[in-house]
């Protein structure tokens, strides 16, 4: 399914951003762009923070990061507690941040405040 949908959104000159959320997924990525079924440009936001994904550990930050091909667009991500971290290191780190109020609930760390585009 997922190449039969990369294919539709190559052939209408779409180009597309991949989220990544562990390692397994950068690799797989890489197998569908060293297949042809994406073609560059392409960005990729690599998250980190997902109960079921890669955590903002530096181990966890790299090998993903290493797994992706060079002439990928990266930018960094982080949801809940590693957003502020993950920005942090992104702006230093990566071509690209995301800071998305969808992946965090909460402003603050106390959890006190709720998140909103106004407080972004």
């Amino acid at each position: 399914m997922i190449k039969e949908l990369a294919k539709r959104i190559m052939d209408r000159g779409i180009s597309p951003e991949l989220e990544i959320f562990d390692l397994g997924m950068a690799n797989y990525a890489r197998y569908l762009i060293h297949r042809g079924i994406f073609r560059n440009p392409l960005y990729a936001i690599l998250i980190f923070g997902n109960i079921a994904g890669a955590q903002p550990h530096l181990v966890e930050i790299a090998s993903p990061i290493n797994a992706m091909p060079e002439d990928i667009i990266r930018g960094l991500g982080g949801l809940g507690r590693a957003r502020v971290p993950m920005a942090g290191l992104a702006s230093g780190f990566a071509p690209g941040v995301r800071i998305a109020v969808e992946d965090n609930l909460w402003s603050n760390f106390e959890r006190i405040e709720p998140a909103s585009n106004l407080s972004c």
